[in-house]
C-alpha cells in the first residue's frame, strides 16, 4: 500500500522544485539545478536532490510546527549534493 503513495508525492515535490525553477523564486534554486548539472549530475538527478531538501523542509516544518525558513532551504540547496540539515 505504501508503495502506492510514493508517485505522488514524489511528483508533488519534483512539481514543487520545478515551478521555483520557472519562476525563479527563490533563485537559489535554479542556481543549484544549474550548478549540479554543471558538475555532471543529470537532469534528473539534479531536480531528486533539489527535492530531498523541498522534503527535508517539508518535515522540518511538520515535526516543528513552524513556518517555512528560506534562509535554512537556501542553506540546503547551497549543500547539495550533500545531505541537508536543520539549521
Amino acid at each position: 500500500m505504501a508503495g502506492k503513495n510514493k508517485k505522488p508525492l514524489k511528483s508533488a515535490i519534483l512539481d514543487l522544485a520545478q515551478i521555483q525553477i520557472d519562476a525563479d523564486d527563490p533563485p537559489e534554486t535554479k542556481q543549484t539545478l544549474n550548478r549540479l548539472k554543471a558538475a555532471n549530475y543529470s537532469h534528473d538527478d539534479a531536480m531528486a536532490l533539489i527535492g530531498r531538501v523541498v522534503m527535508a523542509e517539508c518535515f522540518y516544518m511538520m515535526r516543528s510546527g513552524g513556518d517555512f525558513t528560506m534562509p535554512r532551504y537556501v542553506a540546503n540547496l547551497h549543500r547539495l549534493p550533500g545531505d541537508p540539515e536543520d539549521l
